[in-house]
């Protein structure tokens, strides 16, 4: 049973490769190398030849992204699901279709994108799940919790407010891997109007935030 399961597993997977890249393969090859060496040659394609540019010099290797909700603006400094426009895949013959075809990579409308949670980089903002604890292990009081809570929504509602206004559509620079599995580090920039805006810049300068270089955490007062 399971021999079968495994087999009609491949045949799937190699026809969905035949869909999406235009191509026929061998009944014989092994269709996780093919996934894995045609997303290694596509990933590879989109940094040798360069990713659109779209804010400027300021990002001019910026990734075009987006959030294609909302609730996925997880507080004030971290996104979930946002997804970042790879390069087109389009070749003559070829049903791309949409959907998931690896984990963290996606076909929408003849893209391929990446999905992955991303940090904000360079700030840190209040936690929605604060802490019960001070630095020095004594127990934190319940009304400390609940400025931080508030204040996390607060700056959680900002973030929203801020992206809404590019109806969330951002770009993305300087990715890199954050210390917690599967969530990168990154700059964000929306554009209001002519003005190009650094998303992380925007919550220092109007104090939902404070500067965070990924090590220990900033000190927020709300009491003990």
């Amino acid at each position: 049973m399971t021999d079968m399961f495994n087999y009609f597993r491949r045949k799937a997977l190699k026809e969905r490769c035949e869909a999406i890249f235009g191509v026929k393969l061998m009944e014989s090859i092994h269709i996780q190398a093919v996934i894995f060496g045609v997303i290694v040659a596509v990933i590879g394609t989109a940094i040798v030849f360069g990713l659109p540019y779209v804010f400027g010099e300021e990002t001019s290797e910026a990734f075009e992204a987006v959030i294609d909700n909302p609730t996925q603006i997880y507080d004030g400094d971290t996104i979930r699901d946002v997804r970042v426009k790879l390069l087109p895949i389009q070749r003559e013959g070829a049903s791309a279709g949409n959907g998931e075809i690896w984990p963290g990579l996606l076909l929408k409308d003849g893209y391929l994108y990446t999905v992955f949670d991303l940090r904000l980089a360079g700030i840190d903002t209040p936690e929605l799940r604060p802490s019960t604890r001070n630095p020095d292990g004594s127990r934190r009081s319940q009304a400390s919790r609940d400025a931080e809570k508030t204040a996390s929504k607060r700056a959680r509602q900002a973030l929203v407010d801020l992206l809404k206004t590019a109806d969330y559509n951002v770009s993305i620079s300087y990715p890199e891997v954050g210390k917690y599995a599967g969530r990168l580090v990154a700059e964000m920039w929306v554009r209001t109007g002519e003005e190009k805006v650094n998303v992380s810049a925007y919550m220092l300068k109007n104090k939902y935030a404070k500067s965070y270089d990924g090590g220990k955490k900033p000190s927020w007062d709300f009491g003990p």
